[in-house]
């Protein structure tokens, strides 16, 4: 899947800087970084022009956010694996990731693989 491999190398391309020095060095913020990104990149490639399917795509993320990367977040915390601030590091993170996914020219087939990876995580 090409669309797979692009998102991924989004990700990978990130800068970190995004993090506080503590979050940025934590594995488990990281871990938890690198599993959502490709979700939220998703969603900005579907509010992008080119595909212009924002309410399936925020509907999505949303339910993504809420059951899914929000319970797991709290849990982390609660387990100690990194400190109650880098939850919404990773928060804030993730959205602008998603912003510069909607910024980006992506081929017309992106918008199918997205939509995609969407229904797939967030039924």
């Amino acid at each position: 899947m090409k669309f797979i491999n692009v998102l991924l190398l989004m990700c990978v391309s990130i800068s970190f800087n995004i993090f506080g020095e503590d979050c940025s060095k934590n594995e488990h913020v990281k871990s938890v970084f690198k599993i959502a990104m490709p979700f939220f990149g998703a969603s900005g490639i579907l509010q992008s022009k080119i595909c212009n399917d924002s309410t399936f795509a925020k509907e999505k993320r949303d339910f993504f956010f809420d059951k899914i990367l929000t319970p797991g977040m709290i849990e982390d915390y609660e387990e100690g694996k990194y400190p109650e601030r880098c939850a919404f590091v990773i928060t804030k993170g993730l959205y602008s990731f998603e912003e510069n996914a909607k910024l980006k020219n992506f081929p017309p087939n992106a918008c199918k693989e997205a939509r995609s990876l969407l229904e797939k995580w967030a039924r």
